[in-house]
């Protein structure tokens, strides 16, 4: 929080993907940012998220492809709230994220397209046209893989 209050450029989209990263991975673990061992370690997590949801708000359209799938399924469906994971999705369907070729990218959204479509087809239903296209386009991909 210091840190962002100082000098929010130090944390560029790579750093921003990272650290969502590790919060996810975390998450799936059951060591959820969310809680905390008081209520003011509560408080402390729940400012950082938010100032985390700001950053990545502010500078998601700088978000290249592999930092958009960096940002992992768990993150995203756990910490991100509609707007923001809209604004992900957008800007993952702007780029093509992952459809041009196999590798990490690809994976990632792979893995951000079933999460979001088992967490929630009515979130999905409401996408623009652009972004639900996208999400077609990995969905084809991950049922052709699993053929």
């Amino acid at each position: 929080l210091v840190l962002s209050r100082r000098d929010s450029s130090s944390f560029s989209c790579g750093v921003l993907s990272d650290f969502c990263s590790a919060l996810g991975l975390l998450h799936d673990a059951g060591l959820s940012a969310k809680r905390g061992a008081s209520s003011s370690n509560c408080t402390a997590n729940r400012r950082c998220l938010e100032m985390v949801m700001q950053l990545i708000t502010r500078q998601v359209s700088e978000f290249k492809d592999h930092e958009l799938a960096g940002l992992g399924a768990s993150f995203v469906l756990n910490y991100t709230d509609d707007v923001l994971r809209r604004l992900v999705i957008r800007q993952a369907a702007t780029l093509q994220a992952g459809l041009a070729s196999e590798g990490p990218t690809r994976d990632g959204m792979l893995q951000l397209e079933e999460a979001v479509r088992t967490h929630s087809f009515a979130f999905i239903a409401s996408l623009p046209d652009e972004s639900k296209d996208y999400l077609l386009k990995l969905k084809m991909i991950r049922q052709e893989a699993a053929a």
